[in-house]
């Protein structure tokens, strides 16, 4: 167990490229305290797949205004991330991808694009349409300050019973197949 865990940082300059995959029934990552994907720069990635499981107080995707293109992906059955709060685009630009069964589970609040200029996406299935749906499981879901988009890429239906708290950018679009 760790207290924070930060997945694409360098004091020195912006870090990018970085990734960490937790996969596998039993594989577990947990912190107390934050897990933050691209904190100081693009292209960071955490995927959670196969029945692996991250827990963490919180989770924010693409925290700082140099961190773009950040992504998180829960993918297959039993795969979860379990945090009581979630950012996704904080001052950057992130990306959460729940797909094929995976789980966001115990969020209080998801936030989409928190700061200006901020860009946050949620992905219910695969950009593409190929996958099946995951759950996204959290009372609210907020857009702030920035730009918030929700994709509908599944193949099956999904159901999404999240109260919307819509900023003034946000977009929710149906691109896959399912309803």
């Amino acid at each position: 167990s760790d207290v924070t865990g930060i997945i694409g940082f360098n004091y020195t300059s912006t870090a990018s490229n970085d990734s960490v995959v937790v996969t596998g029934i039993n594989s577990l990552w947990t912190n107390s305290g934050a897990i933050t994907v691209g904190s100081s720069g693009p292209l960071s990635s955490l995927t959670i797949s196969n029945g692996g499981m991250v827990r963490s107080a919180s989770a924010i995707i693409g925290s700082s205004s140099s961190s773009s293109n950040n992504t998180l992906l829960i993918t297959g059955t039993n795969s979860v991330l379990n945090t009581t709060s979630l950012t996704v685009g904080n001052s950057g630009g992130g990306t959460l991808t729940v797909a094929n069964g995976g789980a966001v589970t115990g969020a209080t609040n998801i936030i989409l694009g928190s700061l200006a200029s901020s860009v946050g996406t949620i992905n219910i299935g695969a950009d593409g349409g190929t996958d099946s749906a995951g759950t996204v499981s959290t009372p609210v879901i907020t857009v702030g300050a920035g730009r918030g988009t929700v994709n509908f890429n599944q193949t099956n239906s999904a159901t999404f019973t999240n109260q919307f708290q819509r900023g003034t950018n946000v977009v929710i679009n149906q691109l896959g197949s399912g309803m």
